[in-house]
């Protein structure tokens, strides 16, 4: 009888484990990118992504670029139609120019660490997923909970 509810934990494990594994493999994240902060100080246009911000339009949360291979759950988000206006919400980050710094552009990443979006923000996290048939989820980083800009680490 010992070795059957032995073998019986150990299969119970066994599938936790893939279970869990499987939930956490679809995770992205934020890895901070000089070359983000190069796009927006240069007024490059990158044609492969759309924009969306979070938040009000004249103070938002968040401005974000996805790659347009993938579709994009913007639920929360609203899309921005125009370069001009790319580079205008991100400005209207953070208003004040001394709090410049606040602002953090990063690449969003899928589990592999491809780039798949990149991300403007004085936050500097949120939750990120992919799925394999190439649909992505940005949760808005707002928390009221937290002091604006300070944000975990990358």
């Amino acid at each position: 009888m010992q070795k059957r509810s032995e073998k019986f934990y150990w299969a119970i494990v066994l599938f936790l484990s893939f279970l869990m594994a499987g939930c956490m493999g679809s995770y992205g994240r934020l890895k901070s990118s000089p070359d983000v902060e190069k796009f927006f100080h240069g007024r490059e246009k990158l044609p492969d992504f759309n924009y969306y911000y979070s938040g009000r339009s004249n103070l938002p949360y968040a401005v974000i670029g996805i790659h347009k291979d993938y579709k994009f759950n913007d639920r929360v988000w609203m899309q921005i139609d125009n370069q001009s206006d790319v580079y205008h919400k991100i400005e209207n980050l953070f208003p004040s120019p001394e709090n410049d710094y606040y602002k953090i552009g990063a690449d969003i990443l899928d589990p592999s660490g491809n780039k798949v979006g990149i991300w403007f923000s004085y936050y500097r996290h949120t939750v990120v997923k992919v799925y394999t048939d190439k649909r992505i989820d940005v949760l808005d980083p707002y928390n009221p909970n937290e002091r604006r800009g300070l944000g975990g680490e990358y």
